[in-house]
């Protein structure tokens, strides 16, 4: 495992959250407790980041602040403060530790090993955006399993159904791709996308009044609004494939897609891909939308996860796992596309939806809310030995690394 290691420099200032007598103090790198009343012991068993308590008083010199602490946002902060003190002595770090120096927390069945949260309240979690976005199941006469069958829709025109076009369309097109003796195992990157997640892409969000899709070539504008603050000369990450409002000068990110072709899946995208759908919450929220999903789809190789993220609560950025798909690896498992179909079934009306309210929004020039928190600069990878030397280095003989390491 890579060693990584970020700034620990703060953009906002000491907080104190006084509530029954005890003091929790957070510099934006160390939420130090130093102890917890029982009314909010007793919280941890609700996943409930909200208090209509009147002995909790908080006073801040400046924004964004945290309204609250209870629940599940103060076992992630504390979890936070962990990740934080092992980032500052070099310790390897998993992607869900990255993505909690971030504020982000990764919420899923499979990332329960990787982070410390209190078992109960990790289950009301998951539970909770199971039933806020549950993945529905396919109806019966859409689970096409055998490829004669696909072939036999393609060439039946006379579909009414919405979704039995859908799926024409993306038969069509991959069929097309998919010769009887084309495998996608050696493919590039480009040409892997093309063949096998275009379609998807191009049935489920056609380019319209309120969308349109964006290649590999595009920057993030969120992302280079982010990086601009360490370096005025840095450039924005630019994704796979995105979806983005049709809302011209006014457009915003709502679908980042980031793919690796199977021969290739040893990047750390889960970390990119987390970092800059917060870079575009937080760019949302500076332009005054206010309660949006947005949504992310990570393939390495034939393996894909769908996730959407949303800001709901002081502290604590929500990155759901929606649910997991394959495409296929060649003619003989188009069966694979079922279960692709049935996350992007749940996936295509959240873009829409929210993209319909983004358009709104954008244009009411609301001012930017207290929740937003500041990001921290891309980790590095560095060796056992450049660890040992940026440790004993002064601060100017290392300039780029000084703004990334701070061991003051």
């Amino acid at each position: 495992m890579s060693r990584v290691s970020l700034s620990l420099q703060s953009s906002w200032s000491t907080t104190e959250l006084k509530s029954g007598g005890s003091t929790h103090v957070s510099d934006g790198d160390e939420f130090n407790e130093e102890k917890l009343s029982e009314k909010e012991s007793s919280s941890q068993s609700s996943y409930n980041p909200s208090s209509q308590s009147s002995s909790t008083e908080i006073v801040t010199s400046r924004k964004p602040i945290y309204s609250y602490l209870i629940g599940a946002d103060i076992e992630h902060l504390e979890y936070r403060a962990l990740i934080v003190d092992n980032a500052r002595k070099m310790k390897a770090l998993s992607q869900v530790d990255q993505l909690a120096l971030n504020f982000i927390c990764l919420i899923s069945n499979n990332s329960k090993s990787g982070n410390l949260t209190d078992g109960d309240v990790w289950d009301i979690m998951v539970e909770q955006c199971r039933d806020e976005i549950p993945l529905q199941p396919l109806n019966r006469p859409h689970t096409r399993t055998n490829v004669k069958e696909a072939k036999r829709i393609v060439q039946d025109a006379k579909v009414s159904d919405d979704l039995a076009v859908v799926y024409r369309d993306v038969y069509h097109d991959i069929l097309r791709a998919y010769f009887s003796n084309y495998s996608a195992d050696g493919v590039n990157e480009d040409t892997y996308m093309h063949d096998a997640l275009q379609p998807l892409l191009k049935a489920y969000f056609p380019n319209d009044d309120i969308i349109c899709r964006e290649g590999a070539n595009g920057t993030i504008k969120a992302s280079s609004s982010r990086k601009q603050k360490f370096d005025p000369d840095s450039h924005g990450r630019k994704g796979d494939c995105s979806v983005k409002t049709n809302d011209g000068c006014l457009n915003q990110l709502i679908l980042l897609v980031e793919v690796k072709p199977p021969r290739n899946t040893t990047s750390n995208d889960l970390v990119k891909l987390g970092k800059c759908l917060k870079d575009v919450v937080d760019k949302l929220d500076e332009d005054g939308v206010r309660d949006v999903l947005v949504c992310g789809l990570l393939a390495e190789g034939y393996h894909c996860r769908a996730f959407a993220m949303d800001l709901k609560f002081h502290g604590l950025y929500r990155m759901i796992h929606l649910g997991i798909f394959y495409v296929p690896q060649d003619s003989n498992n188009l069966d694979v596309l079922c279960g692709a179909f049935q996350v992007m079934n749940l996936l295509m009306p959240i873009v829409i939806r929210n993209a319909k309210h983004i358009k709104k929004q954008t244009r009411k020039r609301a001012p930017p809310s207290t929740m937003a928190l500041p990001s921290f600069e891309s980790p590095i990878r560095i060796n056992e030995e450049q660890k040992r030397l940026l440790l004993n280095m002064s601060n100017p003989r290392v300039k780029r690394a000084a703004r990334k390491l701070n061991f003051g």
